[in-house]
């Protein structure tokens, strides 16, 4: 008996934590993973190719930014205890300012209307790497290729085309 009311104790704690405390957001979390010594133009283009995959079939058909980010293998940093960004965001009030800075960005972008950002080929961005890696050879399958679009200081963004046949 004792032991189930210390349980149940615990767990209404923990609930009540985050009834007080809600979770950081999803979003702005896995921006600052991906995102945190990047530029606030390369967060907008990271935020845009996750609204980009919304509703996409090629993406799951994901009806929310929280769905894309959830989508397995989408975001590595999703869950990753190793992920030292990742780890951060849990607990922003303990960033240093110049972190903190970068958190309320992302906050503030996951929050906000993203405008979808488009290639100079004028196809939307769905695909980025960071620059030190190449482009996962999973991208190019029987559906789709991605085709590169443009570079930044940190990452590679691609469209897709259909394969042909």
């Amino acid at each position: 008996m004792g032991y189930t009311l210390m349980v149940a104790v615990l767990v209404l704690s923990v609930g009540a934590w985050w009834i007080l405390r809600p979770p950081p957001d999803l979003v702005a979390r896995v921006l600052f993973s991906e995102t945190a010594s990047a530029s606030p133009h390369e967060r907008l283009l990271v935020a845009s190719v996750m609204h980009n995959r919304v509703g996409q079939t090629a993406f799951g058909n994901s009806r929310t930014l929280q769905e894309v980010a959830r989508q397995p293998g989408a975001y590595s940093c999703v869950d990753d205890p190793d992920n030292s960004n990742w780890r951060k965001t849990l607990h922003p009030e303990q960033m240093p300012r110049t972190e903190r800075l970068i958190w309320d960005q992302c906050l503030a972008i996951s929050t906000s209307a993203i405008v979808p950002a488009h290639g100079p080929s004028g196809r939307p961005l769905v695909y980025y790497h960071d620059r030190s890696i190449r482009k996962p050879s999973n991208w190019d399958n029987d559906l789709w290729r991605a085709v590169y679009e443009v570079t930044t200081a940190h990452f590679v963004f691609y469209s897709v085309v259909p394969t042909r046949r």
